[in-house]
């Protein structure tokens, strides 16, 4: 068993618990507790959750977590932090560490860079600031992990090695790994369902003058709809044999440009009105498109808005909060809590989180749901995300469905040959689509079957952190 440790933890039962972010740590506020104890919770067979100091009266080995917002980055660029870490690691956990009793897993949940511009615009490096955290408290080599699910991070990482003559693998002061979150997360949910059972995390935030203070996260494993325990288990049975009654689900519940764009085009091309989509952005008269087709969809999409397909309470960055105003936010995790949508369509349009240009390729619940729900999808979102998901062994649709878009650099030509591809499916005859479904099964199949049975990058990462001592 693996031991994560938490300073501030309030214990019902292992199905039902609570993490909050102590109060010695409210003012720098880019950690929060997000990923690691919902992870604890669905994998109860693998991992527990414990105080501190309970494991440190025991003498028990454990790692101790830190997630870094996503926009911890900030807090580099307006200096708005003393010494990075310190207040969120206390001594006695720093102490362990040195003796070899824990280890520290920095998490970081998004997909960035470890870059940001210094006071003279210069290049800095986030791995000099983990850097200087080791050398200040003596952290002994091996004893920081640090996990990003940037897919493309190892030529930045190499670089910096390079940069600072860090040669030998001796030398590194840190570990650092890819691991998909998103595809733990979702394997483990889907596992939870087909026992009956769902996951519902509770989050408690507070506005602060730069960002949001997550004062609070509450994990508890429910029952879970039957209905929807019985499309996890047949999802790729009633793809097969069910005729859909639309054609395209598109998701879309946190504002983004690309997402935007693709709603105005389901729109333009009468798409819209035989499709399952949701959409909704605060401000949208600030949307001011230069093609007066474009812009004239976008004024008819605006009467619709908010376009929901379910009542899910989320938690909404683009809104305009007060600062010191609390914030709750129920989410039922990523996994799958409303059947119906997924029943009904025949293609999934999955908008990822990231689209445009930049270093970082990353990979969201979005996807892995079209997975999980037996479709086959096409993916607005970085180049390459199909050819990463090859190398991970999954199957995708080509030549059923054009996949060159996945090959475009250029995010304009991506989003044409996309939208092109969905436009292919969508002028389909109904005895068409009826024989692209017929090649499309085996590898939805083979997809299932490769999420079932994969070991998540994560996973890897935590089992080699606890070789040796803290498996028992």
């Amino acid at each position: 068993m693996i031991y994560f440790g938490y300073t501030s933890y309030s214990f019902n039962s292992f199905d039902e618990f609570e993490v909050r972010l102590p109060e010695s740590s409210h003012n720098d506020y880019y950690v929060w507790n997000h990923v690691i104890p919902p992870l604890i919770a669905m994998n109860q067979d693998k991992y527990r959750i414990a105080p501190v100091d309970v494991l440190l009266e025991r003498g028990t080995s454990f790692i101790f977590p830190i997630e870094l917002h996503a926009s911890f980055t900030e807090w580099f660029e307006k200096r708005l932090m003393d010494s990075f870490l310190d207040v969120h690691i206390p001594e006695k956990v720093l102490n362990a560490v040195r003796s070899g009793q824990a280890k520290i897993l920095a998490m970081y949940n998004e997909a960035r860079t470890f870059e940001y511009r210094g006071p003279d615009g210069g290049k800095c490096f986030i791995y000099d600031d983990f850097l200087k955290f080791t050398e200040r408290h003596r952290i002994p080599s091996g004893a920081l992990w640090i996990n990003t699910e940037n897919v493309a991070f190892h030529d930045e990482y190499v670089s910096w090695k390079i940069l600072r003559n860090i040669t030998r693998l001796s030398q590194a002061p840190f570990e650092v790994r890819y691991g998909d979150l998103n595809l733990y997360f979702m394997q483990s949910i889907r596992k939870l369902n087909i026992r009956g059972q769902n996951m519902i995390m509770s989050n408690e935030f507070k506005k602060m003058e730069h960002g949001f203070l997550h004062t609070r996260q509450r994990v508890e494993i429910v029952k879970l709809k039957e209905t929807v325990r019985d499309f996890i288990i047949r999802a790729d049975e009633i793809f097969e044999t069910t005729n859909p009654e639309k054609l395209f689900l598109c998701m879309n519940n946190t504002y983004r440009f690309h997402r935007l764009s693709l709603v105005v085009f389901l729109e333009l091309y009468g798409y819209i009105n035989n499709s399952i989509v949701s959409f909704n952005m605060q401000n949208p008269d600030s949307i001011i498109f230069n093609n007066e087709v474009w812009q004239s969809t976008w004024e008819n999409i605006k009467q619709k808005l908010p376009m929901k397909i379910d009542d899910v309470n989320l938690f909404d960055n683009d809104a305009h909060y007060e600062p010191g105003s609390a914030l709750s936010c129920d989410s039922a995790g990523i996994g799958i809590q409303d059947d119906t949508p997924y029943r009904n369509v025949f293609l999934n349009i999955v908008t990822e989180t990231l689209a445009d240009y930049g270093d970082c390729e990353f990979i969201t619940e979005k996807t892995w749901k079209a997975v999980v729900s037996c479709k086959p999808f096409v993916v607005l979102g970085k180049p390459h995300t199909l050819k990463h998901l090859r190398k991970l062994g999954f199957k995708t649709f080509s030549p059923y469905i054009d996949e060159s878009y996945d090959e475009c650099e250029s995010y304009p030509e991506r989003f044409v040959k996309l939208c092109n591809s969905v436009a292919q499916i969508g002028n389909m005859s109904n005895e068409q689509r009826d024989e692209l479904r017929k090649h499309v099964v085996p590898i939805i199949r083979h997809n299932l079957s490769v999420l079932a049975t994969t070991v998540p990058n994560l996973e890897r990462t935590i089992y080699e952190m606890a070789d040796g001592f803290y498996r028992t």
